[in-house]
């Protein structure tokens, strides 16, 4: 069953990003986001018998603005050339979308994680050039503003940067209430004592 969260990606990632593309992704995450909690409580339904979700907490999170920060960083410096870009592109726009869910509960927050983790390929390809084994669309649009190898380099330091911060704020130096919760103080199962 957790699998199945998957499934979506094997068609959206293969959906070309055109105007339309980017538009139903807009209309998508503004539907979602007004029907969230219908949304939340009928996606549980095949999960969980007789639990209803409540929303805990109003707002989008950083993380969502950090993800949408990523997909706006690839669209000035890639463009949708290079096909296996524009796949990654679509798996990370339907993170965002998923992580308006995330003020429910934690599970969404990890289904939103299944999707961003194809941000550790995506990040990466904002900063490399075109290979000889890459497919490259023509008929797709450029990046908006070209870049030197010296820009390109400056920018990716300014973005890990802005990751670390983002991990250490939000993550390692978030204010844990429950004792259990606290990962950063993980001990194995032989050293904890009773």
């Amino acid at each position: 069953m957790p699998a199945l969260c998957f499934l979506p990606a094997y068609w959206l990632a293969k959906r070309k990003i055109t105007f339309n593309t980017i538009v139903s992704y807009l209309l998508a995450g503004v539907v979602l986001y007004l029907f969230r909690t219908q949304a939340v409580n009928f996606i549980a339904s095949f999960y969980y018998e007789d639990e209803t979700f409540v929303l805990q907490e109003s707002g989008l999170g950083g993380r969502f603005f950090m993800i949408i920060a990523i997909l706006l960083c690839g669209l000035i410096l890639k463009g949708f050339q290079e096909q296996n870009f524009s796949m990654l592109f679509n798996l990370l726009a339907v993170a965002a979308i998923f992580q308006m869910l995330s003020g429910f509960d934690n599970i969404f927050t990890r289904l939103t994680d299944y999707y961003f983790q194809f941000s550790i390929l995506y990040i990466p390809m904002l900063f490399s050039n075109y290979s000889c084994n890459t497919e490259i669309d023509r008929s797709q649009s450029r990046a908006i503003l070209p870049f030197n190898d010296r820009s390109l380099k400056i920018m990716l330091a300014v973005v890990v940067l802005v990751l670390i911060w983002f991990y250490y704020t939000y993550n390692i130096g978030a204010e844990i209430s429950n004792a259990v919760d606290d990962y950063t103080n993980f001990r194995f199962m032989w050293d904890v004592t009773s």
